[in-house]
């Protein structure tokens, strides 16, 4: 496995010897490509006084965005993974060897996600006079684990979709992730890997809709540097034009009628905007996204009115800009709204004022809560960490550190719940679900059947980082030898359990066994899972593990389908399919088939 690490940079030597200087002492097989972007300083005079034919640089012939940028050192690269950093970023010891390790241990996934170390370099924080480091990880997967593991591909769509609609569920930078040449070769009939204003905005969320498999990797593997020469400097201090210029002025979108909806406000949100748009435009059929333009207007807005009512950080002319934009309805209802905070927070005491304007903060539902302890030590660079590895270990952030992020999640995962097409089915009915769970609930009124009564199985874990809890097992036993009389129910409901049983030919015989009216299950379709670049399971192999009796206690996918494989196989068992959709209404990677229970099969 060779990783290849992109190092784009712009009159910023200084940062760019200690980036370097992370790589060089790593083990293992790695280039560095270094993409000058036109700068006045000796950096290939530098590259090559290093004698190491492992790091390359390639001076662009004039000033480019960001994004062009990026994709040229991309372009040059050659490595079987890929990670990009900025020039004040770094990798922590044994990056690269562990990389290598989880690359062969879970069979070359297609991204390898990190947590990561944030450096506030001294001169950015007027508070910070000497810097600080801090833990930089709050994905709320990343919540209570320890070990690495494989991402459920719903739950990263999820988390994009959350994204396009303007929530922070878990980090975009590049720096988080290792992504695969096969990935990132596979996208190339959708442009540059790279894209949109804030091209790590834009590849990240790809590569999370679109990756095989996601492993992610809970410890910290890299440093995150916000110094004084870069885009994080200008952002937290509030110098949002110097910030645009320092990335290369604004890049033309494609889509011609957004300049209707652009804003003034938080240029974060307006990069935000491009990637999510750009998304819309490539993949936005595929997936069923798009982004949301209606909240980005009420961010921005509510951006501008804090800072000019709340703040009194920009002045009328500024104000006048946006109102401009705005339509009548929404200029009236944003200016009343800031004028009533502000004449309720000229006469609130302080400290109720902050509370308020934290609540206020919270309710938009943008950014996670995250604000960890910063850990022990002085670090003025990417190698004072590479060198001196704090004391105390960076711990996983707790409950409540995580709760609004795990909040954000669920309340996406609410607005879609519901699945009209299994509630036209099962609504009134009683029935049982087999191996349920608190974060894919149908609301359905059943009986929750588990072959596992513990809490502390992966899926149980799974369930209560993505919602908090886990849901009740009201009867433990094997989900196809069920300890129910015939017709016992209305109803024998699963959702992404059916593959895995060895024999779901038993399994769905007995579900039919048990239920009066309907068997229903929403099964993983082959092409929108992990399971993409597997072979369809035949009806003859399914029928021939049922004929032999085939069991095992191991728990993994065994058998692959798409819809039309699946009622193929009801159809030579003597199941009677009364309605099937694909892909289903839910989740949107599966299908789900409801099969007649009245009429009972003769026998296989």
């Amino acid at each position: 496995m060779k990783l290849s690490i992109l190092l784009p940079t712009r009159n910023r030597l200084d940062l760019l010897r200690g980036a370097i200087e992370t790589v060089r002492r790593q083990d293992g097989d790695w280039e560095i490509v270094v993409s000058d972007n036109d700068s006045e300083e000796d950096v290939a005079g530098y590259v090559s006084s290093l004698c190491d034919k492992r790091i390359a640089v390639h001076r662009t012939d004039r000033f480019l965005p960001v994004t062009a940028n990026w994709n040229a050192a991309l372009q040059r690269s050659t490595g079987d993974y890929v990670l990009m950093l900025g020039d004040d970023d770094g990798l922590l010891p044994g990056y690269v060897a562990n990389l290598a390790r989880l690359v062969e241990r879970f069979a070359a996934p297609d991204v390898v996600y990190t947590s990561a170390l944030l450096l506030t370099c001294p001169g950015v924080v007027a508070e910070l006079p000497h810097g600080q480091l801090s833990p930089y990880g709050y994905a709320s997967f990343l919540a209570g684990t320890h070990e690495p593991f494989v991402l459920d591909r719903a739950v990263a769509h999820e988390m994009v979709r959350a994204a396009m609609d303007f929530r922070l569920t878990y980090g975009f930078n590049s720096q988080f992730l290792a992504i695969s040449r096969r990935l990132i070769d596979e996208l190339a009939p959708a442009g540059p890997f790279y894209q949109s204003r804030f091209p790590d905005y834009y590849s990240t969320n790809v590569a999370f809709l679109k990756a095989r498999s996601i492993v992610v990797d809970p410890g910290p593997r890299v440093v995150i540097g916000v110094s004084p020469k870069s885009y994080g400097f200008f952002h937290v201090n509030k110098r949002e034009g110097e910030g645009v210029a320092f990335l290369g002025g604004d890049e033309e979108d494609a889509d011609a009628d957004l300049e209707r909806v652009l804003l003034p406000g938080n240029n974060i949100n307006v990069g935000w905007l491009s990637a999510v748009e750009t998304i819309t435009r490539r993949h936005g059929a595929e997936f069923g996204l798009r982004a949301n333009r209606r909240r980005f207007r009420l961010l921005q807005a509510a951006h501008v009115y804090e800072e000019r009512f709340i703040h009194g950080r920009i002045d009328d002319e500024e104000l006048a800009a946006l109102e401009a934009r705005l339509s009548a309805r929404e200029r009236r209802l944003f200016r009343a709204a800031a004028r009533a905070a502000s004449a309720v927070g000229s006469v609130t005491p302080t400290r109720l004022r902050r509370a308020a304007e934290y609540a206020y903060r919270r309710s938009l539902r943008q950014f996670p809560t995250w604000d960890p302890p910063p850990l022990a030590g002085s670090y003025a660079s990417v190698v004072d960490v590479f060198e001196n590895q704090p004391d105390e270990p960076p711990r996983a952030p707790s409950r409540r550190e995580l709760y609004m992020s795990r909040a954000i999640i669920i309340s996406h995962l609410l607005r879609r719940r519901d699945s009209s097409f299994v509630t036209r089915y099962l609504t009134g009915l009683k029935g049982i679900e087999i191996g349920a769970s608190s974060h894919n609930n149908y609301f359905l009124d059943a009986i929750n059947v588990d072959r596992w009564g513990a809490r502390d199985t992966p899926y149980k874990q799974e369930e209560r980082m993505l919602a908090l809890h886990a849901a009740k097992v009201d009867v433990v036993a094997p989900g196809d030898a069920l300890p129910f009389d015939a017709d016992a129910v209305d109803f024998v409901f699963s959702s992404h359990v059916l593959e895995h049983f060895p024999d779901p030919i038993r399994a769905l015989l007995e579900w039919q066994r048990v239920a009066r009216r309907y068997v229903v299950a929403v099964v993983p379709h082959r092409d929108r899972t992990f399971d993409a670049d597997r072979d369809l399971t035949t009806v003859d192999e399914l029928l021939e593990r049922h004929r032999a009796g085939f069991r095992s206690d191991e728990d993994r996918h065994w058998t692959v389908w798409t819809c039309e494989s699946f009622l193929e196989l009801c159809d030579r068992v003597g199941l009677v399919v009364v309605d099937h959709l694909d892909p289903d209404d839910k989740v949107g990677n599966g299908f789900a088939v409801v099969i007649d229970a009245a009429v009972k099969p003769a026998g296989v």
